[in-house]
């Protein structure tokens, strides 16, 4: 529960991913479907927490995902970790120019068709909300889906103390107020 007043944007957006290499990605594909739900919780001094909770479905019923890998973009990332219903994930990664590699091999295993790996990928960025002045330019990256992304939500949460929305693109399909 939020103790401070913030505001909720809900977005239908894409995601900064890759699954492997080219010709894993179409395999991957083949095999399995993936949903995220990816909330952005900035803090007052503009300091954002960043929570991928991914369902990876199986389409095959002899089918396991074992391992997972993402590339993030032009987005310095700290604080890196992960869970699923095993606990605590072992993070790898692997920083290449203006990108970094997230790595890791799941505790758990799920096998069947249409049963699902649930885990959470967590981690902190200095550079989605920057102030300029008086305003606050909130900047979530632009994110790219895969042939298995089924299901992609974007929660943005931002302080009541960032003032009025001026302008947002993409709209977004819902907004609140907690």
């Amino acid at each position: 529960m939020h103790t401070k007043k913030t505001r909720n944007f809900l977005l239908t957006a894409t995601l900064i991913i890759t699954l492997g290499l080219g010709a894993k990605a179409t395999y991957a594909s083949e095999q399995f479907d993936t949903r995220y739900r990816v909330t952005y919780d900035i803090k007052p001094e503009g300091e954002t927490h960043i929570t991928q909770d991914i369902s990876i479905i199986n389409k095959l019923s002899d089918v396991i995902a074992t391992s997972y890998s993402l590339n993030i973009n032009k987005l310095n990332i700290y604080d890196i970790e992960g869970s699923d219903s095993g606990g605590k994930l072992q993070i790898n990664t692997e920083k290449n120019d203006d990108s970094l590699r997230i790595d890791t091999t799941f505790n758990t295993q799920v096998i069947g068709q249409g049963r699902s790996l649930n885990w959470t990928l967590k981690y902190k960025s200095k550079d989605i909300a920057t102030r300029v002045g008086e305003v606050w330019n909130i900047n979530i990256p632009r994110v790219e889906t895969l042939d298995t992304t089924n299901d992609y939500l974007v929660i943005l949460r931002i302080p009541k103390g960032f003032g009025p929305k001026i302008y947002m693109s993409p709209k977004p399909s819902y907004e609140s107020e907690e």
